[in-house]
């Protein structure tokens, strides 16, 4: 075989992509580290249990979770210069990915994931004033024929129960929950694998209490959550923890009706204030209207009996945007009403009593009946009515006898007070706070309605956990192992959000933009930027001390410069020549048909 050829064969390409992206953000979390002086190295092991975090963070950032395909993924990737490693991939084969979990649930599940928590806090400068909690569900392959209920389910290192729940993605399977609180920016500060039929209050509740150790001043943050959140518990253990809280009132409470019931005297007393406004997507001005009702909350704890009554701040806000869409639906169910209330009285108005009595009975039972948006008023009246005859063909000249009869008649009318009434109770929510309406420390109406209109923040990281670094559905023989995964999920999902926030923010300080799905963008997601990269790969060949880089854009080499990652210009790398971005490349947008506005051309600088 000829010498070229030769060289031709021993040249290796791998893929480069993302990985600057994924290692920046795993270096300033210091991951292997940190874990690594909590799991101590076993020296018969090659590489670490932080390696093997690393390695299981980077595989669900680039799409599994699978044990065994781990070491199948990395092998594609040039590792040593996209993470920094001299570890080859196959190290980090199912077995030793294994015995990492195992290492970590006999450490302890709360011990691994919190020092990073507070590297993260110091390292990235995290606002925690606010905190948002949040659970979900995750289905899963397999019998689990073992499983059992933990004897305590919410000692943070319980081993998740495998069982059916209350799922809405997959009912009738088996599943755990997965419960998280995060900042307001969406970075994970505590999360977990719970029971699969493990009650969302509960859950709720038990990640306030983490989040209370977890934070140097619990004091200073406020928990955010949805309406399995409200409850005197949770009332009661704020107090204790000394955070604060706003949650939603739901619909089934007292709490509710009767800060409804304040918010329409107060809108009647012209006391209900504007707190914003805006147009949405269609053009139409959206406002949101509120005020400040306090209310009483009567809290029976189940141990002792003892009823204990709340004085609680409410914010009732009524949203003009949710009035039009329930405005529709109502008028819906109104005639939808009126159709069965015409059908049911259809008989009642004709039939005809020879009883006085028997008459006012029936007024009775047709005045008892109930409707949502109507009302009925009916009347018992002395007629005079032709009686029935019997069949065929009247004889001449004959004359009908009549007779004196009892009949109920009925007004039926739409009652506007109620359509008004059940209108106001569908397009406004209730939220309750700890916070005071007035004081040093005290929030606003404004404050408190917009703390929660935020919430979908923690939603996202949610939708992240089962969409784009697809926890579910999974199988893993241990359950153990499985508790363990979830904390290494909960470091993926907090590297996914900082890369996007530390995207977000180089690009506003340099006033810069990369190439997004249909434009150049300052506002980039973390799936964005991890395909801004695609594509992008290295060539080693035998006796060469340098790498190349090669099948680069412009807009590929603008996106590694101005998001910090000095991968480029590192020793011993060379560049191939940077084509301009191309069909089928990002950074090239095609032209808008003749006649419309055109897309920004091409460029690799904005």
């Amino acid at each position: 075989m000829s010498t070229t050829n030769t060289t031709e064969l021993d040249t290796t390409t791998k893929k480069l992509e993302h990985l600057p992206v994924i290692a920046s953000a795993l270096k300033r979390l210091k991951v292997a580290k940190l874990i690594d002086e909590v799991v101590p190295p076993d020296p018969r092991n090659v590489v670490t249990t932080g390696q093997c975090v690393e390695a299981l963070v980077v595989a669900i950032l680039t799409g599994t979770h699978t044990l065994y395909l781990v070491d199948q993924l990395l092998r594609g990737y040039d590792l040593e210069l996209g993470l920094g490693w001299s570890t080859p991939a196959g190290h980090f084969h199912d077995q030793r990915l294994a015995r990492a979990l195992d290492a970590i649930l006999r450490t302890g599940l709360n011990r691994v994931v919190p020092p990073i928590v507070l590297n993260a806090l110091k390292e990235y400068k995290l606002d925690v004033s606010i905190t948002r909690v949040d659970t979900t569900t995750a289905s899963l392959h397999g019998e689990y024929a073992d499983s059992e209920p933990p004897d305590a389910p919410g000692d943070p290192v319980a081993i998740p129960h495998v069982t059916k729940g209350r799922s809405k993605d997959h009912p009738g399977l088996k599943q755990i929950v997965f419960g998280v609180a995060a900042t307001n920016e969406g970075v994970p500060l505590y999360g977990r694998a719970a029971s699969g039929n493990r009650a969302d209050p509960l859950e709720l509740r038990y990640l306030m209490r983490r989040v209370a150790e977890l934070l140097p001043e619990p004091s200073d943050t406020t928990i955010i959550g949805d309406s399995k959140l409200f409850s005197g518990e949770t009332i009661l253990l704020a107090a204790a923890l000394g955070v604060g809280y706003v949650t939603l009132v739901p619909k089934t409470t007292t709490a509710r009706d009767d800060a409804i019931r304040g918010f329409l005297d107060a809108d009647r007393k012209g006391a209900v204030e504007v707190l914003l406004e805006k147009k949405s997507r269609s053009g139409e001005l959206e406002t949101w209207r509120g005020c400040s009702v306090p209310v009483t909350h009567d809290h029976k704890d189940e141990e002792t009996k003892v009823v204990t009554r709340m004085l609680i701040r409410t914010v009732v806000v009524e949203s003009s945007g949710l009035a039009r869409q329930k405005k529709v639906t109502l008028e819906k169910e109104r005639a939808r009403e009126r159709r069965a209330l015409d059908k049911w009285l259809a008989p009642e108005i004709a039939k005809a009593y020879h009883c006085e009595a028997d008459a006012e009975e029936a007024r009775k039972r047709i005045a008892e009946r109930t409707a949502r948006f109507h009302k009925l008023a009916a009347h018992v009246s002395h007629e005079t009515r032709p009686v029935a005859r019997p069949r065929g063909r009247p004889k001449k000249g004959e004359i009908r006898p009549t007779e004196a009869v009892w009949v109920v008649s009925v007004e039926l009318r739409e009652d506007e007070r109620l359509f008004a009434k059940e209108l106001t109770d569908a397009s406004c929510f209730v939220l309750a706070t700890s916070h005071l309406a007035n004081g040093r420390d005290a929030w606003s109406d404004l404050k408190v309605f917009q703390s929660y209109h935020d919430q979908y923040v923690v939603e996202d990281v949610m939708h992240r956990l089962k969409g784009d670094l697809r926890f579910a559905p999974l199988h893993l023989k241990d359950r153990g192992r499985l508790a363990a995964l979830a904390q290494v999920y909960v470091i993926a999902l907090m590297v996914y959000a900082l890369i996007q926030r530390e995207a977000r923010g180089r690009l506003a300080a340099k006033s810069s933009r990369i190439a997004g799905n249909l434009r150049l963008t300052a506002m980039p997601t973390t799936e964005v930027i991890f395909r801004l990269f695609e594509n992008v790969n290295t060539m080693r060949a035998p006796n060469t001390p340098h790498v190349t880089i090669q099948n680069l854009t412009t807009a590929q080499v603008h996106g590694y410069e101005v998001l910090g990652l000095g991968v480029l210009k590192r020793a011993g790398v060379q560049l191939a020549t940077p084509r301009t971005p191309g069909p089928g490349d990002r950074g090239y947008y095609r032209p808008r048909p003749k006649g419309g506005k055109n897309r920004p051309t091409p460029r690799s600088d904005p």
